[in-house]
């Protein structure tokens, strides 16, 4: 290519004729379209490697409050039960409540929360990855409601968390929980979470827009919303994966404790300094 870029420049600084001219332009366009071409197929790595994590710290204030929604009730509610285990099937409801009284025997006989078989973890992760998709998908919606039923989805979803556990470690059988969530459950709950956070900032144009129309406010925050809603997505994912693989496996306790504990980290940290290297933090709106 370099050669035959000096064969044009040469070609036009000695006045050679023009078809041959054309030629050498021809081959030089050829090649630069090569060289330089859009490489399309690049834009999806991009975007995961830095425009992810740029989109949630350009919005921390709307993910620390669908943080709030998420795990305050849950905290509360985890207290009740725990200091009052009569008030479990009105909070977690008989279905929970079961669940926890016979995981106690399984965790006695060295069983796990819910079994797999290793030939339908595939459907299964897939009916996960499909559930999880529509929570969060509603979650953004729910900002359509002026941000009241993303608020709600996430206090009911909170209250459900922290109810299931309280009723599981009451039964004394909050290990088998513990051990089946805590794999896929630090992606999936960050998931809904900048899925709420979405939410919120459509429900935060439409009640505050400022002087702008509603109309313009969300056009502003569409970019946003937009970024924070593929996180989310991208998030379950991989979430479901892991829940239909990781989670129901047979691998011992403490390798899925690590497992958790190490992708939590990683998962801070990809969050907290992707992309920072590439372009300045943009201001939320």
């Amino acid at each position: 290519y370099r050669e035959v870029t000096a064969d044009l420049a040469r070609a036009r600084t000695y006045g050679a004729s023009l078809r041959l001219q054309l030629a050498l332009d021809r081959r030089v366009t050829a090649g630069h379209n090569i060289f330089y071409r859009d490489r399309r197929d690049s834009r999806a790595w991009t975007w995961v490697r830095g425009g992810l994590p740029r989109a949630v710290r350009a919005n921390l204030g709307y993910v620390a409050l669908a943080t709030g929604l998420l795990f305050i009730p849950a905290g509360i509610i985890y207290g009740v039960v725990r200091a009052d285990p009569a008030k479990g099937p009105e909070w977690a409801g008989p279905v929970m409540t079961e669940r926890a009284e016979r995981g106690a025997i399984q965790l006695a006989e060295g069983g796990s929360y819910f079994e797999v078989p290793a030939t339908t973890m595939p459907l299964f992760g897939a009916q996960i990855t499909t559930n999880n998709l529509r929570v969060a998908l509603t979650a953004v919606a729910g900002g359509a409601l002026a941000g009241l039923g993303t608020v709600a989805l996430l206090i009911l979803n909170g209250v459900h968390l922290g109810s299931a556990f309280a009723v599981f470690d009451n039964a004394g059988a909050g290990p088998i929980l513990w051990e089946w969530v805590l794999p896929h459950g630090v992606i999936e709950l960050t998931a809904i979470v900048l899925a709420g956070a979405a939410g919120l900032l459509i429900g935060g144009a439409l009640l505050n827009p400022g002087r702008r129309t509603r109309g313009d406010a969300l056009r502003l925050r569409s970019s946003a919303v937009a970024g924070l809603m593929a996180a989310a997505l991208f998030l379950l994912v991989i979430a479901g994966l892991i829940e239909g693989y990781i989670s129901p496996s047979t691998l011992p306790t403490p390798i899925k404790m690590t497992f958790s504990a190490v992708f939590a980290g990683i998962l801070l940290l990809y969050l907290w300094t992707g992309g920072r290297d590439e372009v300045r933090e943009a201001p939320s709106p």
